[in-house]
């Protein structure tokens, strides 16, 4: 695992960027702010629809947190976005494996979230158009590994 300290900005990957790794952005930037770190995350998705709102379900999820993100509208992931990342944190490994196919070049700095936080080869559930507890339980996981990363600063 790569020391936290050395890294500058984080980029957090799903499909959407409407649920899970704009949850990730902003839980991560929260505690960032908690925690006086210099870190940024940032987040998009590999078939994102620019524009598009992030889910409600996540957007109260994160209130109930004290963090707003009824701003976040979706992005799809770009070559600046690659390049501007230290360590690139996907939600799930197909979409890990879609980035390693569109951006050989940054192979190295690609993993899954779990893996990198906790590692396990699990994924972070998309809870898209799904229970609120499946929101939930995504949630909870991200909040986990995030937790673990500020363990290693």
């Amino acid at each position: 695992m790569k020391k936290i300290s050395s890294v500058n900005t984080i980029l957090f990957i799903c499909y959407g960027n409407i649920c899970r790794s704009p949850a990730a952005e902003y839980y991560f930037n929260y505690r960032a702010m908690q925690e006086g770190s210099n870190i940024r995350a940032r987040s998009a998705g590999i078939a994102a629809r620019r524009g598009i709102p992030a889910a409600e379900e996540m957007i109260r999820l994160l209130e109930h947190n004290g963090i707003n993100m009824q701003a976040h509208t979706a992005r799809p992931v770009s070559r600046l976005f690659i390049d501007d990342a230290d360590i690139i944190l996907a939600m799930e490994e197909n979409h890990a494996n879609v980035l390693r196919e569109r951006f050989p070049d940054a192979t190295k700095k690609i993993q899954t979230f779990l893996a990198y936080t906790n590692g396990t080869d699990n994924e972070v559930p998309d809870p898209y158009m799904h229970s609120y507890e499946l929101f939930e339980k995504s949630f909870s996981l991200i909040q986990q590994g995030i937790d673990t990363l500020f363990t290693l600063l």
